[in-house]
């Protein structure tokens, strides 16, 4: 990352896509991030800036691995929006309607199962 980011001299904007190792890169010098979790958790997101900014690593460090836990329960039960759209119903009350092929649907007991 760090070599692209000022190839032959010329800045490049970096914009990361990976909520899971979204601490790393800031260490890294992102300059932006886009993730699906920030739809629905965006506070968590701008918390982990903030503290990357007063320099406090073991809180920062601490946040990202709840993150990964997070995600390690939500992707048990698939991956991307098939996941991602019944947690957004879950935590948001936005009920954005049933995921198209070829993502996996979740079972009404999945996602009960998900909001414990």
């Amino acid at each position: 990352m760090l070599t692209v980011k000022n190839k032959n001299g010329k800045p490049f904007k970096i914009f990361h896509g990976n909520d899971e190792t979204f601490v790393p890169a800031l260490t890294m010098g992102i300059d932006s991030a886009v993730g699906s979790t920030y739809n629905f958790m965006p506070q968590v997101f701008q918390k982990l800036l903030k503290l990357q900014d007063e320099g406090k690593k073991e809180e920062l460090v601490a946040m990202q691995d709840n993150i990964t836990a997070m995600f390690q329960t939500i992707f048990r039960f698939g991956f991307a929006v098939g996941a991602l759209k019944p947690v957004m119903k879950i935590v948001s009350g936005l009920d954005l309607g049933p995921t198209r092929f070829p993502y996996k649907r979740m079972t009404q007991e999945d996602e009960e199962e998900l909001t414990q």
